[in-house]
């Protein structure tokens, strides 16, 4: 947003979704991509790493005190079905790496149906920290495992590949290189 600021005359079309741009019948001179892997003839600019946590509304814990996955296994569970369904790739903070088959009650492709069935209590989930930082702040949700987190997942400035990249693209490049090296998604989420 800093970069619509500066620069006026810049104009974005900001699309949501997980489909592979067509960067000619879109259209588009550039798209980010979170997660997966740039296909095609395009250049993937890494920009940022998106941390996620594992939450849950207080009540779905029961007051129950989960310290290692094994605990939380028998939860139910919200996934992001872009990027997990039947497990969990989760690393502790001293680097042991664990997975951890989950039965979700829903699957969705949007971090914020995600979010709100977290919050009411439908299941657990695997969340970006962004997400639901305030969530956790605010006590709506539970930090799960504060020792352990997903797989970080990286942030991608796609273009295609050719063209060179216009003087506009270059700016726009610039700018989210500069927006996104700021400590937008801590790595430690701290719990109340």
């Amino acid at each position: 947003m800093r970069a619509l600021k500066e620069a006026p005359k810049l104009r974005v079309d900001w699309l949501l979704n997980d489909a592979t741009p067509n960067f000619i019948e879109q259209g588009l001179d550039c798209a980010i991509r979170v997660g997966g892997t740039a296909e095609g003839a395009v250049v993937a600019i890494p920009l940022a790493r998106v941390p996620r946590v594992l939450v849950a509304a207080p009540a779905l814990l029961a007051g129950r005190d989960p310290q290692e996955p094994d605990d939380i296994a028998d939860l139910p569970w919200i996934a992001i079905s872009t990027f997990y369904r039947q497990e969990l790739q989760l690393e502790r903070d001293d680097g042991v790496r664990q997975r951890l088959a989950i039965r979700p009650v829903l699957a969705t492709d949007s971090l914020y149906a995600t979010r709100e069935a977290v919050r009411l209590g439908l299941g657990a989930a695997l969340q970006s920290g962004w997400a639901v930082q305030q969530d956790i702040a605010e006590g709506r949700l539970m930090r799960l495992l504060p020792r352990w987190r997903g797989t970080p997942l990286p942030v991608h400035l796609l273009y295609p590949n050719p063209p060179a990249p216009t003087a506009r693209l270059r700016y726009f490049i610039e700018a989210m290189r500069r927006s996104m090296s700021e400590p937008l998604w801590p790595d430690l989420i701290s719990t109340p």
